[in-house]
């Protein structure tokens, strides 16, 4: 057979031994979170695709700001045919086709200046690594494979219907921007992104092709209970680290502890992210996932009070910012991918996308006889 990379649970244990330790279920209690076995249905259904509309998601989750998983999401895919066995994680294809390509990988077990140690790799070193036993730790993320040379659009995946409306991707495309906000992610069993929210406090949409996750979700009037004393300060690294009374962040009380979602999601399930929410995910098995940052006018509010409160934050820590506008803007895009003035132009770029589909469904009608003379 190929490279399938499936091991068994204890494999996948003695892989994990070189990684971060991370607090036992009864740590979770402990600390007021839930434990690895809850599952917050109740508060974060779960729904068939097939059973919900676009415009019904939209009115439900999207404009609520609410989370959800919908199930059913893959079918048809070639992701999920090529890259997945029973719901078990297959890299074979993906070396097959993609081995050449250089990626960015996360070593979960290294942290500098509290952030994971990047490195670039060729990905077909990645998984020779992984198949000689070797760098567990090392997750493959925000891999751009819907924009390399050797990925047809729509050739893995389609965007599902209840995500389309995406006024980010569509900037980026527009704008022949050399990236964009649609990634691939490949782990090991016990690989982790910390807490973070998404770019510009954007949506997100994540699809397991393979594997399972665990997602802890922070509502956003508690995140900033997470930022050191409690201010614009870094957000704090993993949730099962914080003990209560931590004097670095004295808002994360037990009542915001109990406001925390944690959910399991499996393999064909989506997870909707909505603005602004404070999340961090572990990989429970090996996993393959398909991710997009996205927005639209339902968030794009939010979005544009995110990236003013940065700029503030800038002139208040940053010397000379306050008298000079044109470094302050340049800082908020390094950090932050966006400024005013990209901002704006994104913007502008929605609207003109949505007035050319305005005129083209009055083309299609007046083609019709629309309005006319017909019986």
């Amino acid at each position: 057979g190929g490279f399938t990379m499936v091991a068994s649970a204890p494999a996948q244990r003695q892989r994990g031994e070189d990684m971060e330790a991370r607090p036992s279920s009864e740590a979770h209690h402990k600390l007021g979170l839930p434990t690895s076995d809850d599952n917050d249905d109740e508060r974060v259904p779960r729904l068939a695709m097939s059973s919900i509309t676009p415009r019904e998601f939209e009115s439900r989750f999207v404009r609520t700001n609410r989370p959800c998983i919908l199930i059913g999401v893959g079918s048809g895919w070639r992701a999920c045919r090529e890259w997945a066995d029973a719901g078990r994680a297959i890299f074979e294809p993906l070396r097959e086709r993609f081995g050449e390509e250089e990626v960015t990988v996360h070593d979960c077990s290294k942290k500098v200046l509290g952030r994971y140690r990047t490195s670039e790799m060729r990905l077909d070193a990645l998984f020779a690594l992984w198949e000689r036993g070797e760098g567990a730790s090392l997750y493959l993320k925000d891999w751009n494979l819907a924009m390399t040379a050797t990925a047809a659009e729509g050739e893995w995946y389609t965007t599902p219907p209840h995500f389309a409306s995406d006024w980010l991707n569509g900037f980026a495309h527009a704008t022949e921007q050399g990236s964009d906000h649609r990634f691939v992610y490949v782990g090991r069993a016990s690989t982790f992104t910390p807490l973070h929210t998404d770019v510009l406090c954007s949506y997100s949409w994540s699809f397991n092709v393979a594997g399972e996750k665990k997602w802890w979700l922070i509502p956003p009037e508690d995140g900033w209970r997470l930022r050191a004393d409690s201010s614009a300060g870094a957000l704090a690294h993993d949730l099962r680290e914080l003990k209560s009374g931590d004097a670095s962040f004295p808002g994360w009380d037990a009542e915001a502890r109990s406001r925390v979602l944690c959910v399991r999601q499996r393999p064909g399930e989506a997870i909707f992210v909505p603005s602004c929410w404070v999340h961090q995910v572990s990989n429970e098995t090996d996993a393959i996932s398909i991710n997009h940052n996205w927005l639209n006018g339902n968030c794009a509010a939010r979005c544009w009070d995110f990236l003013q409160a940065r700029r503030d934050e800038i002139v208040r820590i940053v010397e000379g910012c306050a008298d000079d506008e044109d470094t302050t803007q340049q800082i908020l895009e390094f950090k932050w991918s966006f400024n005013f003035s990209s901002w704006a132009r994104l913007l502008i770029c929605a609207l003109d996308a949505s007035l050319l589909k305005v005129e083209t469904t009055l083309a299609q009608l007046a083609s019709v006889g629309f309005g006319g003379d017909a019986q």
